[in-house]
């Protein structure tokens, strides 16, 4: 497995761990009509190459990664990731499941054949994606330095707004990203 660039998100279905045998079916039957409705939106919206885009899936939760052939991943593909993560979690509630998740900038490595991927870009994102009480995804906070800087060097009127996240004895900001 090479070191790879990318962004990638950890999305948790909310309630799964709960699931009947008849939900857990549901579950994955949802999870079957998400992904093609996704495959079918990135043909249509063409935000980024399908073939940059993987999806790993182990029990509940789901592991989304875009690999960027640049060392650092730009703005455009930062948006264009958030547009598919928002597009899965909005076609996820119109099918009945909420996930709740985080979204990193950075390394990793992935074997789709061994439905594998670690890295830097996992671990902060797994140190992160159960720190909210809410359905959705947020990037960590070392992601919005990354996301900061793109921002003071972009061009287009665009919008970051911060969520206060909190651990015991700190507090971060997790972005949500808005454009105009």
């Amino acid at each position: 497995m090479d070191k790879q660039n990318g962004i990638v998100a950890i999305l948790d279905a909310l309630g799964a761990s709960d699931y009947s045998d008849a939900e857990v079916r549901a579950f994955v039957n949802s999870r079957d009509k998400i992904a093609v409705v996704l495959d079918e939106y990135l043909d249509e919206k063409s935000l980024i190459d399908p073939g940059q885009l993987k999806t790993f899936q182990f029990n509940d939760t789901i592991v989304i990664a875009l690999i960027c052939e640049s060392p650092q991943a730009s703005l455009k593909q930062i948006t264009s990731f958030s547009a598919v993560i928002r597009k899965y979690l909005v076609e996820s509630m119109n099918n009945g499941l909420l996930f709740r998740g985080a979204a990193a900038v950075g390394e990793f490595r992935a074997n789709d054949e061994t439905n594998t991927i670690m890295g830097d870009a996992i671990t902060d994102a797994a140190q992160w994606f159960e720190e909210t009480d809410w359905a959705g995804v947020h990037y960590t906070p070392r992601s919005c330095l990354h996301i900061e800087r793109l921002f003071g060097t972009c061009q287009r009127q665009t919008r970051l707004g911060f969520y206060s996240l909190r651990r015991p004895g700190e507090e971060q900001r997790a972005p949500s990203l808005v454009r105009h």
